[in-house]
């Protein structure tokens, strides 16, 4: 699959250019909130749990439907701007928050309460995202130009501060590598 990713996503792209305490925080988090679940006693038996498992189902066809954008459709307004750059980091929150309110203890002994387990989703979604507007803002400044195949020196030369930089579709590998362009 990290073949299919576009360039903004992809090993060696904006990704790798995050500070590397915020990739600690942002994978214990992750760790966090994706083992869990797997001590909880999951059960759909109040109105509660019912909304749970809703949102769940909701949260994933959104995740999916946002990475779906992103794989298919790169060059997309949608999948360039901010909001549609951010949607997998987002919402994966939705389909979290779903699985906390349908864990509504734990399969073993520990002292738990839901709202743990809902802090937690709350403190990965944001890093998670933090983390995504880094790799969006870097992109967007057209930072990696050179690194995406565009080595001339113009693409390569420090921006002037009156020049909107934007991301276009280069052509190859199905659109999915992006590079700088200029409008000065």
């Amino acid at each position: 699959m990290a073949k299919r990713l576009p360039w903004g996503y992809a090993p060696g792209g904006p990704w790798d250019h995050v500070p590397v305490w915020l990739g600690a925080v942002e994978s214990g988090l992750r760790a966090c909130v994706l083992a869990l679940p797997l001590l909880m006693r999951l059960e759909v038996s109040s109105a509660w749990q019912r909304a749970g498992l809703w949102l769940y189902v909701v949260g994933v066809i959104a995740y999916g439907v946002s990475w779906s954008a992103q794989v298919w459709a790169p060059s997309r307004p949608w999948s360039r701007s901010m909001l549609g750059f951010l949607a997998p980091a987002y919402t994966a929150g939705i389909w979290l928050t779903g699985i906390g309110m349908v864990g509504e203890r734990l399969l073993v002994e520990l002292p738990y309460r839901r709202s743990i387990y809902l802090a937690a989703v709350v403190a990965f979604v944001a890093v998670h995202t933090w983390h995504a507007y880094l790799a969006y803002d870097w992109v967007r400044r057209g930072e990696g130009a050179a690194q995406q195949g565009d080595q001339s020196d113009e693409a390569s030369a420090a921006p002037s501060p009156h020049c909107r930089i934007g991301v276009a579709e280069l052509a190859g590998n199905r659109g999915h590598r992006l590079a700088a362009s200029r409008q000065c």
